[in-house]
C-alpha cells in the first residue's frame, strides 16, 4: 500500500518538555529518540530525571532505571530536583538493563532510559541496534536515551551507530553541553 503522507495534519509536535529549555531549538515528532551522551559525572541521570518531573504532570512517563546506585541514590536525586514530586510519583519506574524494547508497549508515551550499555563483552557496536529495536517500537511515543561517552568526544561509546535514530542528538560534558 503506496504511503498517504499527505493526509497527515503538519507540525504534530510531541509536547515533551526538555531540560536547559532546549524546545526553543527543537520540534519533536511522535516516534523520535533522543539521545543524551554524556561523560562521567556530566549529569546524564539528572537530565533524565528532570525531564521526568517536568513531565510527569501532563504525559505519561516511563522510567527505565539500571539502578545503577539503588533506591536510596534514586530518592537523594530526585528529592535534589526543584520540582515537587508527589508520593507516588505520577510516572512509573522499572529497573532495567537490557532489553529495554520489551519494556515499550504504549501509544503517547515518554520513555526516559537511563541508561543503555554494553554488555560485559565490550561488543559497543550493539548500542545502535539497541536504539533501532527502541525506535522500532515507538507508538507516536519518544524516547530519550541516556548513552556514556569518553570525555571531550561528541560521540558515545557505540559510534556512528548511535546517531543513526537520533532526531536530537546531545553530548554533555561537566559544565556544558551541546
Amino acid at each position: 500500500t503506496p504511503v498517504d503522507w499527505q493526509s497527515k495534519e503538519p507540525n504534530q509536535d510531541f509536547p515533551v518538555i526538555l531540560p536547559f529549555d532546549l524546545r526553543k531549538y527543537v520540534f519533536i515528532y511522535p516516534n523520535s529518540i533522543i539521545v543524551v551522551a554524556g561523560a562521567k559525572s556530566s549529569c546524564k541521570t539528572g537530565f533524565i530525571y528532570r525531564t521526568a518531573a517536568l513531565n510527569m504532570n501532563h504525559l505519561q512517563v516511563i522510567l527505565l532505571s539500571n539502578m545503577e546506585g539503588g533506591e536510596q541514590q534514586m530518592r537523594d536525586r530526585f528529592d535534589a530536583i526543584d520540582i515537587k514530586i508527589t508520593n507516588p510519583a505520577p510516572f512509573l519506574d522499572f529497573p532495567c538493563s537490557d532489553n529495554f524494547h520489551d519494556f515499550i508497549k504504549y501509544p503517547d508515551t515518554l520513555y526516559l532510559i537511563d541508561y543503555i550499555d554494553v554488555p560485559e563483552s565490550g561488543e559497543f557496536y550493539l548500542i545502535g541496534g539497541a536504539i533501532g529495536k527502541i525506535r522500532r517500537k515507538l507508538d507516536h511515543s519518544v524516547a530519550v536515551i541516556a548513552l556514556q561517552k569518553p570525555f571531550n568526544r561528541d560521540i558515545a561509546f557505540g559510534g556512528e551507530q548511535t546517531l543513526k535514530d537520533a532526531a536530537l542528538y546531545l553530548a554533555m560534558n561537566p559544565g556544558s553541553i551541546k
